[in-house]
């Protein structure tokens, strides 16, 4: 009987153990480690492949200076009107290359792709894959660059399906396969679509999360207080800074926005990086401010 009674405690004593070891439920005893978090690695988002910690493009951005090839100090221009060409390949190979591997790593350049897609007449199909392989042109080059994509097109295209969808995989394609390329999609300017419309359009794009931020009065005159404001309100709503186009707002709204009286226009404020309004990352010079269109 005693046996009996010594198997009996024995078995109920090994349930007792397999039962809290299973159990992750209950506390473990005072100075025993865990073993649940043994292998956390928490820091993933924190810190790159060399373990230093991680500094997003954006924030890269607001420490540097912008780099143009161009006196004015105003951004450069793609036009892939002629991408099925390869020495339309090979020029762009050399935009590219000459103001990344000039700017260095204190300095960005901002690029402008502008197909005219709104105006109609290109190959959907060349076009994507002449912007696959602007994107991998500009992984192989140091530094970060900034691209505005397609003035124009989302604000003339607003309720163009087939154009909001080419848009959605341009941003795609390009945060795909360049790391250091910062994806800005032209949305026209404040006196163009709201915000609240601006986000009720690409919020439903596939690629939105891709989108670093959006640029705004590109070759336009919209004063900066109004563009501010739309920054503002772009911001609370996407929570993505917006870049502004100065080179041409600095005398106010003339009577024609198409190649007004020499009197009528000039240059807005050159370069500075808003470190104390996070909806505005910076405002630049897009395009010389006397240049005709």
């Amino acid at each position: 009987m005693n046996t009996l009674k010594r198997l009996i405690l024995s078995f109920c004593f090994l349930f007792i153990i397999v039962g809290c070891e299973m159990d992750p439920s209950l506390e473990q005893a005072p100075g025993v480690p865990s073993q649940v978090n043994e292998n956390n690695d928490d820091n993933s988002s924190t810190e790159n492949a060399d373990g230093e910690p991680s500094v997003s493009i954006l924030d890269r951005l607001a420490s540097q200076e912008m780099y143009s090839t161009e006196a004015t100090g105003c951004a450069s221009w793609l036009f892939p009107d002629m991408y099925t060409d390869e020495n339309q390949v090979r020029l762009s190979r050399a935009m590219i290359a000459t103001p990344m591997e000039e700017s260095g790593d204190d300095r960005f350049p901002v690029i402008t792709i502008y197909q005219c897609l709104h105006c109609g007449g290109f190959d959907e199909d060349g076009y994507l894959a002449w912007i696959e392989e602007l994107a991998v042109m500009i992984s192989e080059k140091p530094g970060d660059v900034v691209l505005v994509i397609e003035p124009d097109t989302f604000a003339m295209s607003a309720n163009d399906d087939e154009m909001n969808d080419i848009l959605d995989k341009v941003c795609g394609i390009i945060a795909d396969n360049a790391e250091n390329a910062a994806v800005f999609l032209d949305i026209g300017h404040s006196g163009w679509i709201d915000a609240e419309g601006v986000f009720e359009l690409v919020s439903q794009y596939e690629n939105y999360d891709k989108i670093d931020g959006w640029a705004s009065n590109t070759s336009n005159f919209q004063p900066m207080e109004l563009e501010e404001l739309f920054a503002d309100e772009l911001y609370e709503l996407t929570d993505k800074p917006v870049i502004i186009d100065t080179s041409r707002n600095g005398c106010g709204i003339p009577s024609t926005i198409y190649n007004p009286a020499d009197d009528e226009w000039c240059p807005g404020d050159e370069f500075s990086v808003h470190e104390d309004n996070p909806a505005i990352l910076f405002n630049y010079y897009n395009k010389p401010s006397d240049e005709e269109d």
